[in-house]
């Protein structure tokens, strides 16, 4: 009411005429009755947005649980104002209008809104009928804001009467706090808990992106501006599997903080006022729309289908690495036998289910146990296995293919040596040499010509390690070996025995493994892991291992240990490390058993090695493939946390010593085939290198090797313009040269995206066998990636010759 009015009419100023206006003219009338509440937000702070604190970190619970029973508790009988202040946050008002500094610029600022006057506010579009009040604009407008504002950008947002009436009422009451600080009440006592990702993106989101987050249509804000009738826009989905298949957290974080300049998205960190941390609570509920990822220790190539994992690799996969797995530009080799005997089914089924950010590798969680289980047993066909078990073991036990101590020595001395172990020590030194060293002493593999380990050990066990490897470590599969080959080497270890097989007791282990785990965690972790993965001594806890070893020879070893290393004697009276009874030890045993079916563990880090050496020798033999620090060039990226998470050491030291068959990517290993011969020390100093890189943020790849961008004009004319604009603005589909999205997005990202496709979206794929309007081959997509890539103000293009120029001159300076 008006408190300076000297009559009882004037001062109520609520009496209206025929057409509901106000003869007095008086700028606040008397508020209703179901407005009386509305004034108590001059002093109480329980109808902010916020509540009493300035951030909403300060919320002690998320701020869609306000219920009506808590405001009354500080306003008895404040219900309709309750009711207003959820619909605030579950329509996602903030989207498009500030409140207290926070929220978008596309609607008026409503953190003083119930102050406005009949005076501010234009009457001529609303409903005959409606009182010519602030209550009735607003009541008016909530109904119906395209009708009271013309090419107004404020969706319908269908809301009963009562609802329009509760946002009305909780709008008129953000006024001003007109009484002195003395007399504000305190606000309540919160529990500092932060807030979630949830609210956050259900008050500044799902406006535009829904509230489940698959898109909504949207007034263009430009063409409001200058047509009667303003365009409607779709907005992105941003619960998508391709979107978020492709889309890192990098990416979003990106989107989110910086927006798109010249469209409705805003930079929601400088203009929105969101803090770093409370972006990260967005992105982190956005990634809560994928699936869930499937269980990895239900997944292995034994139990695929190769014929469907075939079927599922030639609709999903060959448009990056080739029909046939070759690879290409964009996809690495998936065939390689140097790749294949490395790469375990855990390291596989990892990169299929979470991807590689930042690359075009794109995580597939859409993909269930038994799908991945299929594709690892279709990548697995490419890796037969060339020898035979039987005739192994027949050739290894025959008096025409042993070969003795005596005969290899004379080997080197041109005598006449047997075939088999002069064949056996040539494999050995241009494979294993690097590993076990020259004589089997051990470097970065254990020690083999070892009289404990050669004597308790069968010939079955020497073969199926050579043929299986030791998934996880730098230990290969050397299935690609023919058979005569895998004779040959078991034949060379049996020269190095020089003492008589030891026999060994059968024992049937029955101990308790839950005792033995806690002697392990006492005795053995130090050296083996806490979980067994493997540290200065081998990985027990490999399943492949402990398929091929008997408890008979772990027993053996735990016991007497070997000799020459440092694994010493644990049973009781030998001196060793610890004074264990049989009974003890066979709980070790039981507890190793244990750990087969249990879900993989990360690969070994060992954390040898000295990362300011191997920064050395990075630039000296791996920045010009690999970029200035992991990023990619011609070669992939390695300083990507998934790949560096999901790469073990053993990984990454058989890379570097086998390299990759068909590929720049050569062997560096000791008597290796490249162009320089790594010692195993060194290869430690790098990988402790790459390593000390896992927890930075990567340099994100904004070239495209070798491409040209002239081509890529032609093909984006002829393929991309019809929805993205010739100059890729203007058209029905997003803006692809906005500067924000530019910098936020990828080669990898722009790769991917062209050739997988957005489902359930106008975006078709494009790649080899995608089903697609077109089929384009990887050097056509980086062509268009590349000519993309020159709207960009600040990253261009570089062609390879370039590139590997400038490198050249950097290193010689």
């Amino acid at each position: 009411g008006q408190g300076r009015a000297v009559d009882r009419q004037s001062a109520h100023a609520n009496s209206l005429d025929e057409h509901g206006h106000n003869p007095s003219f008086w700028e606040e009338p008397l508020l209703s009755r179901n407005l009386i509440y509305t004034s108590c937000a001059r002093c109480h702070y329980e109808t902010d947005l916020y509540g009493g604190q300035s951030d909403l970190y300060g919320q002690a619970r998320p701020i869609e649980q306000i219920s009506t029973g808590e405001l009354n508790a500080g306003l008895p009988g404040a219900d309709s104002i309750a009711r207003g202040k959820n619909l605030v946050v579950d329509r996602g008002c903030l989207g498009c209008h500030k409140y207290r500094g926070r929220g978008g610029a596309l609607g008026p600022d409503i953190t003083y809104v119930g102050n406005n006057t009949v005076h501010n506010l234009d009457f001529h579009h609303i409903p005959d009928g409606t009182a010519r009040t602030v209550e009735g604009w607003l009541f008016a407008h909530f109904k119906s804001p395209q009708a009271v504002i013309p090419n107004s950008l404020m969706p319908e947002l269908d809301l009963s009467n009562a609802q329009a009436a509760d946002l009305t009422a909780y709008m008129i009451s953000l006024k001003r706090k007109s009484a002195p600080a003395a007399y504000t009440p305190l606000p309540q006592r919160v529990d500092p808990a932060p807030v979630r990702g949830e609210t956050l993106y259900r008050m500044y989101c799902s406006a535009c992106h829904g509230a489940d987050g698959v898109g909504a249509i949207v007034r263009d804000a430009e063409s409001a501006r200058l047509l009667d009738r303003p365009r409607e826009l779709l907005t992105p989905s941003l619960r998508n599997i391709d979107t978020l298949g492709v889309a890192s957290d990098a990416y979003l974080r990106h989107v989110i903080a910086s927006g798109r300049p010249g469209t409705s998205m805003p930079a929601w960190q400088t203009d929105g006022g969101l803090s770093e941390d409370e972006i990260d609570l967005i992105t982190a509920y956005i990634r809560r729309w994928e699936p869930e990822e499937a269980d990895r220790s239900y997944v292995s190539a034994s139990r695929g289908d190769a014929r469907v994992g075939g079927a599922l690799f030639r609709a999903n996969c060959v448009g990056c690495h080739g029909p046939n797995a070759e690879g290409g530009q964009i996809g690495i080799s998936l065939r390689a036998p140097s790749f294949l005997a490395i790469a375990s089914d855990d390291l596989l089924a990892e990169t299929i289910l979470r991807g590689r950010p930042n690359t075009a590798m794109p995580s597939w969680r859409q993909f269930d146990n038994r799908d991945v289980s299929d594709l690892l047993a279709y990548l697995r066909s490419y890796q037969p296995l060339n020898s035979n078990r039987e005739t192994v073991l027949a050739l290894v036990n025959s008096d025409l293919r042993e070969a003795s101590r005596t005969e290899l020595a004379a080997s080197s001395a041109d005598a006449n040596p047997s075939p088999s172990a002069a064949i056996g020590l040539m494999l050995y030194r241009s494979r294993c040499t690097v590993c076990h060293g020259e004589t089997g002493e051990g470097k970065i593999g254990p020690s083999i010509n070892n009289q404990a380990m050669l004597r308790v050990v069968s010939n079955e066990f020497l073969h199926d390690t050579l043929v299986r490897g030791r998934p996880g470590t730098a230990m290969p599969a050397w299935r690609q070996l023919s058979s005569e080959d895998i004779a040959d080497l078991i034949a060379l270890l049996r020269t190095w025995q020089t003492e008589p097989a030891k026999p060994l007791a059968a024992v049937r282990v029955g101990g308790d493994p839950q005792n033995g785990q806690l002697l392990y965690q006492g005795i053995c972790a130090s050296c083996h892991g806490p979980s067994a993965e493997g540290a200065l001594g081998p990985q027990l806890a490999n399943p492949v291992f402990l398929e091929t070893v008997s408890d008979e020879t772990l027993i053996e070893w735990i016991s007497y240990g070997r000799p020459g290393t440092q694994m010493r004697p644990h049973l009781r009276g030998q001196q060793g490390n610890a004074d264990l009874t049989q009974s003890q030890i066979e709980d070790i045993v039981t507890y190793l058993r244990s750990t087969r079916g249990r879900q993989p563990i990360d690969g070994e880090r060992i954390g040898l090695g000295y990362a300011p050496r191997g920064a050395v020798l990075y630039r000296q033999m791996c920045i010009s493939c690999h970029g200035e620090q992991g990023e990619g060039t011609i070669g992939p990226a390695i300083r990507n946390r998934a790949f560096l998470a999901a790469a073990s050491d053993g990984f990454l030291r058989a890379t570097i010593v086998l390299g990759r068959d068909d590929t720049e990517m050569r062997s560096m290993g000791h008597r290796g085939t490249g162009i320089v011969e790594m010692q195993a020390e060194e290869i430690d100093d790098l990988i402790a290198y790459l390593r000390s890189n896992e927890d930075t943020a990567p340099i994100t790849h904004r070239f495209v090797m070798g491409a040209n961008p002239d081509n890529g004009r032609d093909k984006f004319v002829a393929f991309c313009a019809g929805c993205h604009g010739d100059l890729g603005r203007g058209g029905f589909a997003p803006e692809l040269n906005n500067p924000g999205f530019l910098r936020a997005a990828t080669d990898g990202y722009l790769q991917a995206t062209i050739i997988r496709c957005r489902r359930g979206t106008a975006m078709r794929p494009f790649g080899i066998s995608g089903h697609g309007l077109a089929h384009l081959s990887q050097a056509e997509i980086n062509e268009i990636v590349a000519y993309v890539r020159q709207w960009s103000p600040d990253v261009r293009p570089l062609r390879r010759t370039e590139t590997m120029a400038n490198e050249a001159d950097s290193q010689s300076d």
